[in-house]
């Protein structure tokens, strides 16, 4: 007997700027994914960029694994647990702007 697939909706997404709504886009997105298939993806500064990771997102699931599922679902952990976290950190080194080359000369009095 033949498999049955479920036919997924059809939907276009644009998504805006903002860091609040970057922080909820992946997983939102992974949500969304359970029910649609993603036609046209768009968005603006933040949206931009999840619109860049959905449609990744999308090629990949047509051909392998769902991403949306794995990594598109996971990014907000990955991303707080390796490099974005290390941009915030309180350990930067701070040093003069300008380099001195001279030596420090005593001050001449008249």
């Amino acid at each position: 007997m033949p498999e049955i697939t479920a036919i997924k909706l059809q939907c276009d997404l644009v998504m805006r700027g903002g860091i609040a709504s970057g922080l909820v886009y992946p997983r939102a997105i992974a949500k969304l994914a359970e029910i649609y298939d993603f036609r046209s993806i768009g968005g603006t500064s933040v949206g931009a960029i999840a619109a860049t990771g959905t449609s990744a997102a999308a090629l990949g699931s047509k051909t392998g694994p769902d991403h949306f599922q794995t990594r598109l679902k996971r990014l907000p952990e990955e991303l707080s647990q390796g490099c974005l976290s290390s941009l915030f950190s309180h350990r930067w080194t701070h040093r003069p702007k300008f380099p001195t080359t001279a030596k420090r000369r005593p001050s001449l009095r008249f």
